[in-house]
């Protein structure tokens, strides 16, 4: 049941307009499955913990966090709702 409650809303959450292309860009630059460091200058997200992800997203939606790569992220995650960031480290670290 968990797997299939997963997969729809994954579903529908990659056939909304703002989340899927965002995370389709994410994979662009984070790889496949999260585990490219973008340009040498970034965490491979998949070595991240799920608090780690959550925090690091947030924070660059609120502009409170972020290096080198900060405006790159802030202009990602800033169509992502709350909700979004939650479902997206959960689905990262499943």
């Amino acid at each position: 049941m968990n797997n299939t409650l997963t997969t729809i809303t994954l579903l529908s959450l990659l056939t909304s307009a703002s989340y899927g292309s965002s995370i389709g860009v994410c994979k662009g630059c984070h790889g496949q499955n999260f585990k490219k460091s973008v340009q040498g200058k970034s965490r491979v997200v998949m070595e991240m913990n799920k608090q780690d992800i959550l925090s690091a997203l947030k924070g660059y939606k609120e502009g409170t966090y972020g290096g080198v790569m900060k405006s790159v992220m802030e202009s990602q995650v800033k169509v992502l709702t709350y909700s979004d960031i939650e479902t997206l480290a959960d689905l990262i670290k499943q």
